[in-house]
């Protein structure tokens, strides 16, 4: 080149002036010049970046170098034994956690040593497959380490990673072994936990704030009828539990989890078949943060310890207030305990006779021989009883009857003298007593019907005896028990007697029969002086009486039968008595009835009714009629009210007035309601269709409802129609059966709610209610009488007891309704005055099922 530098001499320039620092340009020319310029502007820009990429070499070499210390800080840091792995299984890695696990000091010992070697037999090979497989991702499984102390069960996690040298890590495999020595102890515990509480005799559940089942054991579940825990996790109490159990059991969670504090209580439980006492533990389950999530409840059946309390109780109660003598020895026939009767026999207190020999009460009219012969018969026979003489404290002697016996202890030997003994000086007392007992009436001092009997047999074997039986019967007692008590009955059948002897002669006896029956046998008396005798006490007992602050008010209906003319024994004189005694309650009551021929054809009717009634049940002879129940507020039906109709084929259609108290005389009233109750069911699967939810109802006779298994035939008759809701049954029952022994007829109305049926008061306003009791009764509703909605347009009291009705109902959250509504104006006013539902000829007379499969609401006219 001439004009221009050549690239060598450039370079040589360049080289020179990087170097020195110094380039001598005397000998270049101006274009030469320019070249070398322009060049060494190029080396600065070159020099610049080699300086800018030199800087992030040295940053990025930083970066690797933190990250890299990093990562094994977090390698070292690792909770659990981590091992870094070749393919062939060689530790080429290991944390602080894997050095510890091995108890040595440093890492090296271990590096480059096979993993295999630390392993069981059936770990290594388990290993050493998931090596093979070289699968990337996590790999899992079991192994056994064997450690100094002894093998442990680690879960071991391996881990493949990417063998690239430019990698942090120049490895293959991470080994991570997590302990599972605690979460092992933690199932063993769970699972001995659950074998405690699965195996417990009590009942052991919880259930969280929405009332969610999360824990039931197999007592629990048994008693639910659950077949495991599947079936009750995450119910409802009532959609797990008997009916019966869900309010004893829950009564006071919400307090639980309110307060946070336990409470343990006891509970009785009763169901149609039996009743329980439970101790009832009741605790909250409570967060990290201490806050109440659910109440665990331990529920343990004490039935039988309550039992021998009781047992127990009575024992005591025997020993202490008993009225014979006890006194107990111990083996050496030293006395250690004697009652309160002993003491009031013998005079001697319990302080004056323990560790005393019993032959200190010795009368001395028994010689040796009659104690050997009495020690002999009692260690022979294991008891001895006899008549014994024994004396008193102060010197009184007295006749015993004696019974001695014995007790062992665990090694059979004898171990206590128990001595029973009745002082038999009031021997003549007591055979005083129980002739009182035998033929008087405890309550009254008058005869009993025993002693009556006697009497007449006394009377009648004269050929010329001649008298009369006269029957009395109360009328409204059982009213008066019901509403006042036993306790005020009793005090007026003591009056009552007391006012009946005034006017019977001395010779007359006056008999209780029984309840509020009275007889009193004449003899040698006119059929005159009969009937005044009769006026007179029926015009004395419908006077006021007085008794405890309560005026009552009730009347007698007396019956007359004569012998010999009308009957010469003396059961058939009491059969006629009695029936003309009905005979007089028929006429109205508060009178009396001689005994006619007639009326023994009437009790003749009645059994060939009670016959007929019998046959009729086989042969479909029966059958119901339902007349609609209308809800005012919507014009809509919501039930029926079933009737039962009798078409017999000789006597045509008869009167349910005269075979029902047929029925409930011969009993014949439980089949005759289990057959009404089957066949209302069968109407209500027919009907739902048409009337959906309409509900029917049915009377219930008072003596069927207090039969003991009532409630059980009801519930057998249910489970025949499992479709049927209970809910659209409705049992009938007059307000005086409702009234009738309050404490068993609210035990029983429990009973049934809890089978899902529901009860109504029928001819409310009839009897004699008390609110006390009403207000407690599981009742659904009220139905007024027809005698009050008949005159309800005319009369003022009748409009104001179904006032009164309606306003009560509404108070106790009951529905009312109104039966015998045969106009609109008589729906108007009641409409008006808030009832719910009426029922009546204005909306439709009772019709027969195929009727009313047909039939549509429409008023009358």
């Amino acid at each position: 080149m001439t004009n221009n530098l050549s690239n060598d001499k450039l370079r040589q320039l360049a080289t020179e002036l990087l170097d020195n620092h110094k380039l001598n340009l005397d000998s270049f020319s101006t274009e030469q010049l320019n070249s070398v310029t322009d060049l060494i502007e190029e080396l600065k820009i070159y020099q610049a970046e080699l300086e800018i990429q030199n800087d992030t070499l040295e940053v990025t070499q930083r970066q690797l170098e933190a990250s890299q210390a990093l990562y094994q800080q977090l390698f070292d840091a690792l909770p659990v034994a981590a091992f870094v792995l070749s393919s062939q299984g060689v530790i080429e890695q290991l944390n602080l956690e894997a050095v510890s696990l091995f108890a040595i000091k440093q890492k090296h010992k271990l590096i480059n040593h096979s993993i295999y070697r630390l392993l069981e037999e059936s770990s290594a090979s388990a290993l050493a497959g998931v090596i093979a497989h070289n699968k990337m991702g996590i790999q899992n499984f079991e192994a056994k380490v064997a450690l100094d102390s002894a093998p442990v069960i680690f879960n071991a996690l391996v881990v493949k990673l990417p063998n690239d040298s430019e990698n942090l890590f120049s490895f293959s495999y991470i080994l991570m072994l997590v302990d599972k020595t605690e979460e092992i102890e933690r199932l063993n515990q769970a699972k001995l936990f659950e074998a405690i509480i699965n195996n417990s005799p009590s009942m052991v559940f919880a259930f969280n704030r929405d009332n969610e089942c999360i824990l039931a054991n197999n007592k629990a579940l048994q008693s639910w009828g659950k077949a495991d825990l599947k079936q009750a996790l995450g119910k409802t109490p009532e959609q797990v539990m008997p009916s019966y159990l869900t309010q004893p059991f829950f009564t006071y969670n919400g307090d639980i989890l309110m307060s946070g504090r336990p409470k343990i209580y006891e509970q009785e439980v009763v169901s149609s078949s039996k009743k329980q006492h439970f101790l009832i533990n009741q605790f909250p389950l409570k967060n990290l943060d201490n806050t109440s999530y659910a109440v665990s409840t331990i529920a343990t059946d004490i039935s039988r310890q309550k039992q021998s309390e009781k047992k127990l109780n009575l024992a005591l109660k025997i020993f202490s207030q008993g009225q014979d003598g006890i006194i107990i020895c111990n083996a050496e026939n030293q006395i250690i305990s004697v009652n309160k009767a002993f003491e009031d026999i013998t005079g001697y207190n319990e302080q004056q006779v323990i560790g005393q020999n019993p032959s200190l009460l010795s009368s001395g009219k028994h010689d040796k021989t009659f104690y050997q012969q009495m020690w002999s018969t009692l260690l022979k026979e294991g008891h001895w009883e006899g008549q014994i003489w024994n004396k008193r404290q102060n010197g009184e002697i007295y006749p015993q009857w004696l019974n001695i016996s014995y007790s062992f202890d665990e090694n059979c030997n004898i171990a206590n003298y128990l001595g029973v003994f009745t002082d038999m000086s009031r021997q003549e007392e007591y055979l005083e007593q129980i002739n009182q007992l035998a033929f008087y009436d405890p309550l009254t001092g008058s005869a009993n019907r025993i002693l009556l009997q006697k009497q007449f047999s006394e009377i009648s074997r004269e050929s010329s005896a001649s008298g009369a039986l006269m029957f009395i019967d109360l009328d409204h007692f059982k009213e008066v028990n019901d509403v006042y008590g036993h306790h005020v009955g009793d005090l007026l059948l003591t009056q009552v007697t007391n006012r009946i002897q005034p006017h019977i002669r001395q010779e007359d006896i006056l008999s209780r029969l029984g309840g509020d029956e009275f007889a009193i046998l004449f003899s040698d008396i006119t059929n005159a002086t009969l009937s005044e005798k009769a006026s007179t006490l029926i015009k004395v007992l419908s006077e006021a009486y007085s008794i405890e602050n309560h005026i009552i008010h009730i009347s007698a209906s007396i019956g007359i039968a004569l012998f010999p003319e009308q009957a010469q024994q003396y059961e058939d004189l009491l059969k006629f008595a009695d029936t003309a005694m009905y005979s007089a309650k028929n006429q109205g009551r508060n009178a009396y009835a001689f005994f006619e021929p007639d009326m023994a054809e009437n009790v003749k009717q009645q059994l060939s009714l009670d016959t007929a009634l019998r046959s009729a049940i086989k042969n479909n002879q029966l059958s119901l009629v339902f007349q609609p129940q209308v809800d005012l507020a919507r014009h809509s039906v919501i039930g029926f009210e079933a009737l039962l109709r009798w078409a017999h084929p000789d006597l045509g259609q008869v009167s349910p007035d005269q075979f029902i108290p047929v029925a409930e005389k011969t009993h014949l009233i439980i089949e005759l309601t289990d057959w009404v109750i089957r066949q209302a069911l069968q109407a209500i699967e027919r009907l739902k269709t048409q009337f959906q939810g309409c509900r029917i109802s049915i009377n219930i006779s008072g003596q069927d409802f207090s039969q003991t298994n009532f409630v059980s035939r009801l519930n057998s008759l249910l489970g025949e129609f499992p479709n049927v809701d209970p809910a659209t049954l409705e049992l009938e029952l007059t307000e005086r059966i409702a009234m009738k022994n309050p404490k068993k007829t609210l035990e029983t109305l429990k009973a049934i709610k809890n089978l899902g049926v529901r009860i109504a008061v029928d001819d409310f306003g009839t009897g004699y209610s008390s609110l006390s009791y009403l207000k407690n009764y599981p009742i659904d509703l009220i139905k007024i009488d027809k005698s009050f909605v008949d005159d309800i347009l005319d009369n003022k009291k009748d409009y104001g007891v179904c006032q009164a009705i309606i306003n009560l109902a509404k108070a106790l959250d009951m529905e009312v309704i109104a039966e015998g509504v045969e106009s609109h104006a008589q729906n108007s006013v009641l409409e008006q005055l808030g009832c719910d539902l009426i029922q009546g000829y204005y909306f439709s007379e009772p019709q027969s099922l195929n009727a009313l499969t047909k039939w549509s609401i429409e008023p009358k006219a």
